[in-house]
């Protein structure tokens, strides 16, 4: 609060108080500035009151979310493991790949609401992830074999989606359905 609140407050305050002392419900032995410092404790005392249970509400929130996660860490870790067996990463990659899974399932959560809410904007984003995981995966790939491994699991990926659109064409399904049958066919 500013020092011209404060005044103005203290202004009220003094007002307040002629007005009760004109009625006479101020004891004569409070003077106006007793009367104006003890609504200042008050409001500075109901500040810290609002103030101390939006902290209590603010961690119970942060507890709520605390499971989550420790739930994605854990799943960041196990996709990191596999994913250091795979490529044969060095401590360094293995610590940046962990960023980059952690960064892809945090944006996954962002945007699972839309998977019901608004289905086209959700492949939409989920493309934009993958696209994202990817780019980012393949900068950290610094070896021509772990490159040719990324470069072999690639082709593998976009023949499994050949195939799998070829699939749910001839079974005659719509356009949104193949599109989304063929996002979770993703592999890293």
């Amino acid at each position: 609060m500013q020092l011209s609140g404060l005044i103005q407050d203290s202004r009220a305050a003094n007002k307040n108080y002629d007005y009760l002392w004109a009625q006479g419900r101020v004891n004569s032995g409070l003077s106006a500035l007793h009367f104006i410092k003890i609504s200042i404790m008050k409001y500075l005392f109901s500040l810290a009151l609002v103030f101390s249970l939006a902290s209590v509400s603010f961690a119970q929130n942060l507890k709520s979310a605390a499971p989550t996660v420790q739930a994605e860490n854990t799943e960041a870790r196990e996709a990191t493991e596999a994913l250091v067996q795979k490529y044969s990463l060095s401590a360094r990659q293995a610590q940046t790949m962990y960023r980059i899974q952690e960064r892809k399932l945090r944006n996954l959560a962002e945007i699972a609401e839309y998977e019901t809410s608004n289905p086209e904007l959700y492949r939409s984003k989920l493309s934009s992830v993958q696209q994202g995981t990817l780019a980012s995966i393949r900068r950290l790939l610094d070896s021509d074999e772990q490159r040719r491994i990324y470069q072999q699991t690639q082709l593998e990926v976009r023949n499994k989606r050949n195939e799998k659109r070829k699939e749910l064409m001839l079974e005659g399904a719509d356009a949104d359905a193949i599109d989304m049958a063929l996002l979770l066919l993703y592999a890293e």
